[in-house]
């Protein structure tokens, strides 16, 4: 508190008639009470009592000295004036605020209160002598003094626009914001840049610990490592810069950090690799760093959401210079998490833009990507560069809009499952609406894992080999996707099932492949488009192919012919169109019997496989023995 000398109508009091009310008191009471309060006779507080005797002059006094009256600022006051006699003259003052103490906002219902209690909402770094020219131990003292000075219940420290200083490490303490006075615009926009923040920013040579409830906002974060940076005009300075990237910038701790509209540049990570806490939100984070964020070590309900992970330091060289490759992980999910989700985020030029890793005892259950996008830039991984990983104890995935392109393989699935007890593992991931293209290597890689293509693209492939490799024997299905221009020339397959998998366990439906598909493997539905049916025509004995929808078959004599099992839901039409002997179909496995035979022209069967056989669904003119 401080004491505040008093307006000139409370230091020379007057009757009812306009004299001065000599010999009078004056008492002071709490606001709206009969709750007597002292009142100060100087600045340092020096009690004059809860009342005062008027001189002749009806000015204070005490022990016949004059003396001018001092208010508490943080109280409100009722004052009342009474006669020689102890008669009371109204009208009494009530509130009584020291007018150079009083805050009003100017709109309606808005009440008196004192600046100083306003002023308190918000603390900025200045208060305690942090400025951008003070050292690195000077500032780091000054700025944790005004975190811890916000007490249990917090509240805001600000961070001045122009403000760039040296720090070490801090700690923002439970339900204290450290805020920026700069706001760089909506979404993603040009104003939302590195230059921004490079003016209201903090040079952090050590860790900033964020613990429960408390966050930071609308600032930048520069590793001292590039303190000094400038824009690199060659691959080697840029390969310079890049190589000094080191240390942590923030450790979430504990539970509900928030962390929103920041620029992080310059760092080993913008988390530790190794996770802490939970229900922590990420929000606009912008950075240009080795790796990027983490969640995990039990991070239920963690959201990311809008993120970016750019070559902000280096891309103003050139976008497609090696200089812009990051050799770590975007977007990071490390076990023991559940319900987590990252939404409307963009990795570019990382070796792996998004990675759930789960291990036994430490799982990633209820996973969600939204609107999510990977570019890797054909820009010289020295790995191999993937737009989402999966892999481990992942289960119940789920991608919906999201986007891979420019990777080596732009999605790969080795989930071994989450075991929830029972022995059910749920290691499924669902894949819906999303595009893949221009993979150097494969579209998608299912390794291990159930999984789920829905509605999904893939396009336009440059150098890739494969569309999906398909290793797991776990099975899912590919529904209503779409495939065009996924290889330059032919010799490739859409689907490449290794000889460990079972493509009985894919289910296949509605899907199209375009004529410009360019692969000598493509796979048949019972729903593809019709520029796609393919016919395959057989003269003599032989092996009834399972890439064609239908075969026509024209017998040379008595000939055999052989039928492979098919994939689960495939369907198979052979038609007999010449006759020169009776033709007999022995499928490997057949749930109407052992063999099909046709003994004229137009004879034909439809067949479907499923069940681990053939069924024979529709028939003309054969006889089944």
């Amino acid at each position: 508190m401080s004491y505040v000398l008093g307006e000139p109508f409370v230091q020379s009091f007057f009757d009812a008639n306009g004299d001065p009310l000599a010999l009078g008191t004056i008492e002071f009471y709490i606001t709206n009470t009969s709750t007597p309060t002292p009142i100060y006779s100087d600045s340092i507080g020096t009690s004059a009592g809860t009342s005062v005797t008027l001189n002749s002059l009806g000015a204070p006094e005490n022990s016949g000295t004059a003396i001018a009256l001092f208010f508490d600022d943080t109280v409100t006051y009722k004052i009342v004036r009474k006669d020689a006699s102890g008669v009371e003259i109204g009208p009494t003052i009530d509130p009584y605020i020291v007018r150079d103490n009083i805050y009003t906002r100017s709109a309606t219902g808005a009440v008196a209160r004192t600046i100083q209690s306003k002023l308190d909402e918000t603390v900025s770094i200045t208060d305690f002598g942090a400025s951008s020219s003070q050292t690195e131990a000077f500032n780091t003292a000054a700025i944790q003094s005004v975190i811890d000075s916000m007490g249990v219940s917090g509240g805001i420290v600000e961070v001045p626009n122009g403000f760039r200083g040296a720090v070490s490490s801090l700690t923002i303490n439970e339900n204290v914001y450290l805020v920026g006075q700069i706001y760089p615009g909506q979404d993603e926009g040009n104003d939302f840049t590195y230059e921004t923040f490079w003016g209201c920013c903090l040079i952090v040579s050590g860790t900033i610990t964020v613990a429960d409830g408390a966050g930071i906002r609308r600032l930048g974060l520069i590793s001292s490592a590039v303190s000094g940076y400038s824009v690199p005009t060659t691959d080697g300075e840029a390969n310079t810069l890049v190589g000094t990237f080191s240390g942590v910038a923030i450790t979430p701790s504990g539970t509900g950090c928030i962390l929103e509209e920041l620029m992080v540049l310059g760092f080993s990570g913008v988390t530790p690799v190794t996770p802490v806490g939970n229900r922590h939100m990420f929000d606009k984070v912008r950075f240009d760093c080795t790796n990027g964020i983490t969640i995990g070590g039990g991070s239920d309900v963690s959201r990311v959401r809008d993120c970016h992970g750019w070559p902000y330091l280096t891309a103003e060289l050139s976008l497609t210079g090696s200089v812009n490759y990051r050799s770590g992980i975007a977007f990071r999910v490390e076990g023991n998490s559940d319900r987590w989700s990252f939404q409307g985020c963009y990795a570019f030029g990382y070796e792996t833009s998004y990675r759930v890793n789960g291990t036994s005892g430490n799982i990633a259950l209820y996973n969600k990507f939204y609107d999510c996008s990977a570019d890797s830039g054909n820009i010289g991984a020295s790995g191999t560069s993937r737009g989402f990983y999966l892999n481990g104890y992942v289960g119940m995935t789920d991608l919906t809009l999201c986007q891979a392109t420019n990777c080596d393989i732009n999605i790969e699935i080795n989930t071994v499952g989450a075991d929830i007890g029972g022995g059910e593992r749920l290691n499924v991931t669902d894949i819906n609406q999303c595009l893949f293209s221009l993979p150097n290597v494969s579209f998608a890689k299912v390794t291990n894992g159930r999984v789920n293509f829905n509605l999904t693209n893939f396009f336009s492939g440059s150098t890739a080999t494969s569309g999906i490799d398909w290793d797991s024997s776990d099975g899912g299905s590919l529904l209503g996707c779409h495939f065009e221009e996924m290889f330059t020339s032919s010799g490739s397959s859409v689907i490449a099932f290794a000889s460990t998998a079972s493509d009985n366990n894919v289910t296949r439906l509605a899907n199209y492949q375009a004529s410009t598909i360019h692969a000598d493997n493509v796979f048949v539905d019972d729903k593809r488009s019709t520029d796609q049916v393919t016919t395959q025509d057989i003269s003599g004995a032989g092996a009834i192919d399972l890439v064609s929808a239908i075969t026509h078959i024209v017998t040379t004599s008595a000939d055999a012919y052989t039928l492979a099992d098919g994939y689960l839901q495939q369907r198979k039409v052979i038609i007999m169109q010449g006759d020169g002997g009776d033709a007999t179909l022995t499928p490997a496995n057949f749930a109407n019997g052992t063999t099909i035979t046709f003994n004229d022209v137009g004879n034909s069967c439809e067949l479907i496989f499923t069940n681990g056989a053939w069924h024979l669904i529709g028939s003309q003119g054969v006889v089944l023995a």
